[in-house]
This record gives C-alpha cells, structure tokens and sequence, in this order.
C-alpha cells in the first residue's frame, strides 16, 4: 500500500518536473535558432514560436499546471504517507500526540525536498543545456495544455493586466534585442569557444560601423597621396608608380584645385600615348561630407563605380580620401601597407602602459584601454581627444590626467601630436 502512494507522488513529482523542464526550455532557447529550425520544416518548432508569442497564455498555463500538482502532492502525501509513519514513530517510542505531528513535518519536508530536486532543479538544468531541441518537443503537448486551461489562462490574464495597471511598471516588451545583449553574447561564446578572438574582433568591427564617422577611417589631407596636372607626365607616373596606390587624386598646383581622379591603369596609358586626356582618362571624384558614418559611405562605394572618395567639411574643403579598403581595415585591422603611409598603432609595453599613435581612431584607442566613454562627436582621434581636452597646440613632455589616465605627449610633428604614452594612475587614496 505504501509502495502505491509512494509511486503515485513519484509520478506527480515528475510531472512538476515536466512543467518546469517546458517552462525553461521555451523562455530559455533562442528564438533565431526555433526560427531556423522552423524553416526547415519544424512543425515543433512553429508551435514553440507562437508560444513565445502569447507568453502571458503559455506562462499562465504552466503556474496552473505546477500549482495544481503542488497542492496534489501536499495534501496526497501528507493524508497519506504520514498517516503511516506516525506509527513507525510510535513504535519508537515516541508519543503518539507528538508522532502525528513530527510525521507530518518529515514528510512535508522530505517530499518538498524530493520535488524541489527532481520536480525543480534537475529538469531546469537539463532544460538550459538543451533549451532548443527540448522546447521543440515539448511545445505540442504544452499547447494541448494552454487550451485545455484556456478559461483559467483568461481569468488569470485579466487579473495580469488589471494589475500591471494599478502599478506603476511599464507593461511594454523588453524582448528587443541591444547591441549591448549582442556584443554580451559574443563575448560569452567567445569565452565558451563558439567563435575564435578573431572571429569576435571581426563581429565588433562590424557593429561599430554605424557609430564611426568616416574621418576616423580616411586618410587626413596632409597624408594623400595626388598628382599635380602642372607636373610632366614622367614625373606624375613615377611618383604614383612608387607610392604603391591604385588610384590618385588630380589637381592644378594645390588639392583646392581638384580635377578628379586618374587610376594606375589610365596613368600608364597616357605615359605610352605620350598625354594625358583630360577627357577620357580623368573621373569625377565621389564626393561625400563628413557627417556620414562608415556604413553610409559603404553604401555610397556600392552605388557607385568610384571607388575613391573625397572627404569635404561643410565649407567644400577637402580632409581627407577613403577607399573600400579604408573600411575593410575598420572590420578586420590594418592590413600590411605597400603605400607610404604607417599604420596608427596602440602598442603596450611591460609595464602596462601603452604607446599611442596620434592617428590611432577613437575607438581603437577605447577598445585597446577597454573604455567605452572616450568618443565624441568633436574629435575622432588619440591627439584630437588630447586637444579637446587641453583647448590648445601642446608640447612634448606635457600631461593630461584624465580620470585615472595619464596622457603624456611624447613626440610632435610640427603642430600635430604624433605619439602619446597613456599610463594609469592611482586614485588619490
């Protein structure tokens, strides 16, 4: 008899356990990966989707369900169990006034521990580590379920809302994915070994475009590399030939006076025709204004045949040029250079500090000292964030402590700072 009664809250022991396993494994898997699994023909996988989608509905029905089988089991197994211990206990030699109340404590207690071990814990653990493939198979009889509790599940969203309310709580989705939860989960398969470090890097780079404006990206005015059209034509191949670029800006005596844009290919041409055609061999430079971000000007290169364009402020003066590659090294890093120009590095020595390249973008320098609260719309480089702070031209060996950052000036070029050692200093105990 007792065998019986034990196998009967056994048997309601894991059917809490069945709901709280569906609980999890539904809130808990992605719903990227359900989708996935839908398109490939999924009918469990649909279901698990339009579950998510009422949650209210399906939430509710599971808390009916587990606070039904929890009443179940208290009164069954106190009415039951403990009404044959008390003699077990009696038998011992405890008094029977007493033997009535203590079986009935061991038992509550016994079986609350059982339900939350078997009917709790253990199927929530095996439901995080197989949320996808469980809420697949578990989603048809939970939908089962949800209907057939469709007058309760009514009652209790009313009461839901009613609530939600009188209380001063926003009842509005917080199911939208942030960049935030993105770059989180990331990280966390990266530490988990889902994606490499490079694969990670390559992500982030990425998301960040939308946030990067294209000055941090393009080569400054001073660093281009163009030809003067008042030059010999000898002497304009040899100075493109020689800087390891594909296409060059064209102008009459200074950059103010652009022409447009010649490549390596036509350059040669016009050598061996013996001219330049101004016509034939010149292309209107793509234009773009400062204000866009990297994204953007991806957008305008793939609109565009022109694969070189001209940065220009608000005046129609030139800052600078930017190239498709400018951009893939905004994603990936810089890629070993043929050109002139060096590449603006953050490089950390053995004592922690680290040596900064003036250049160096805003967010590579964050990135490199783990910051997020470095940029800002009125700079876009390493010297530009010590300018903005110091509000004029420094000189070598000159200091800013920002916060628990020491920026020291280590080398100028001319009025541009070109080297910085950022180091960390104590707070002031």
């Amino acid at each position: 008899m007792v065998s019986t009664e034990l196998v009967v809250i056994f048997v309601l022991v894991l059917l809490n356990g069945f709901f709280a396993l569906s609980e999890m494994a539904l809130v808990s898997s992605r719903r990227a990966r359900l989708q996935a699994r839908a398109e490939q023909g999924s009918r469990g996988a649909r279901v698990a989707i339009a579950l998510l989608e009422d949650s209210t509905a399906f939430l509710s029905s599971v808390q009916i369900g587990i606070t039904l089988i929890g009443i179940i089991t208290g009164v069954y197994s106190g009415a039951t169990l403990a009404a044959h211990f008390d003699d077990v206990l009696a038998g011992w030699g405890v008094p029977m006034n007493y033997a009535v109340e203590i079986a009935f404590v061991l038992i509550v207690f016994s079986v609350t521990f059982v339900t939350l071990i078997f009917g709790e814990l253990v199927p929530k653990r095996i439901a995080l580590n197989n949320s996808e493939s469980l809420a697949i198979a578990v989603a048809p009889v939970m939908r089962g379920f949800a209907k057939l509790m469709t007058p309760l599940v009514w009652l209790l969203r009313g009461a839901v809302e009613l609530v939600l309310k009188l209380l001063p709580v926003s009842s509005a989705s917080g199911q939208s994915v942030t960049e935030d939860d993105v770059r989180a989960m990331i990280a966390e398969g990266t530490r988990s070994g889902v994606f490499l470090a490079s694969e990670k890097r390559l992500i982030e780079g990425v998301l960040a475009l939308a946030d990067r404006h294209v000055t941090t990206v393009m080569v400054p005015r001073q660093d281009v590399v163009w030809l003067d059209l008042e030059d010999p034509l000898p002497e304009l191949w040899q100075v493109a030939k020689l800087s390891g670029h594909a296409r060059f800006l064209v102008a009459h005596g200074s950059l103010d006076q652009l022409a447009g844009m010649v490549t390596l290919a036509n350059l040669s041409e016009a050598l061996r025709r013996g001219h330049l055609d101004a016509e034939h061999d010149i292309e209107p430079a793509l234009h773009v204004p400062d204000t866009l971000s990297v994204m953007q000007l991806l957008d305008q290169f793939q609109r565009s045949s022109n694969h070189l364009a001209v940065i220009t402020d608000e005046y129609g003066e030139i800052e600078g040029v930017a190239t498709p590659i400018d951009i893939l090294k905004a994603i990936a890093g810089e890629l070993p250079d043929i050109g002139s120009r060096e590449r603006p590095e953050a490089l950390q020595r053995e004592d922690g500090g680290w040596l900064i390249d003036g250049h160096l973008p805003i967010d590579d320098l964050q990135r490199a000292l783990g910051r997020r609260d470095m940029a800002s719309g009125e700079y876009h480089t390493a010297a530009g964030f010590v300018l903005a702070r110091l509000g004029r031209i420094p000189k070598v060996g000159e200091v800013l402590t920002w916060r628990e950052l020491r920026f020291e000036v280590v080398d100028m070029d001319g009025r541009r700072i070109d080297k910085l050692m950022v180091t960390r200093v104590e707070a002031p105990g």
